[in-house]
């Protein structure tokens, strides 16, 4: 997650499914360079463990300490030799973002069709879901035919769901 000062915050071990596992805070403040070595680092554990059902399992059964260290201990030996990535500190474009909640979880054909008409038609064709029933459209303009839809700004989502004022942003 960007976090405003050009660093990252990193969530491990959240998961849908019929044993939903909310992602937990292991790292912050992490630099751009540090991200990827830290990714192949979770994934060599994940793969290392050999667990099928997803990472989310390999966090439960040592948790966040022991899988934050086994994930350094591989990161820091790779760190070297991977490629320096590219100014990854965040850019706002004008953009708004369009909130769809679906209380139930079920998202029927029309919707699905709608989200799609949204995101192509006036956003970047690409969505943002989240496992509280909420789906995110980042938009480029906002025209009369948006009226109906609740538009906000965007800023940082918060992976445990909803803030203090039910809105899942600063």
């Amino acid at each position: 997650m960007a976090r405003g000062d050009g660093t990252f915050d990193v969530y491990i071990g959240g998961g849908i499914g019929e044993h939903a596992f909310s992602a937990k805070l292991a790292f912050t403040g992490v630099r751009a360079e540090d991200l990827l070595p830290i990714i192949v680092g979770a994934i060599e554990v994940f793969k290392r463990e050999g667990e099928k059902r997803g990472f989310k399992w390999v966090v439960a059964k040592y948790g966040v300490e022991k899988v934050k260290g086994l994930i350094m201990e591989f990161a820091n030996g790779i760190k070297s030799t991977l490629p320096k990535p590219s100014d990854l500190s965040p850019k706002f474009v004008d953009a708004k973002i369009i909130r769809l909640h679906f209380p139930t979880g079920w998202v029927g054909g029309e919707d699905l069709e709608r989200v799609i008409n949204l995101a192509d038609g006036y956003g970047f064709s690409y969505v943002i879901i989240f496992n509280n029933q909420t789906i995110y459209i980042p938009i480029r303009e906002v025209g009369k035919e948006l009226e109906s839809y609740e538009i906000r700004e965007p800023g940082p989502f918060h992976p445990e769901g909803s803030n203090h004022r039910g809105m899942p942003w600063q």
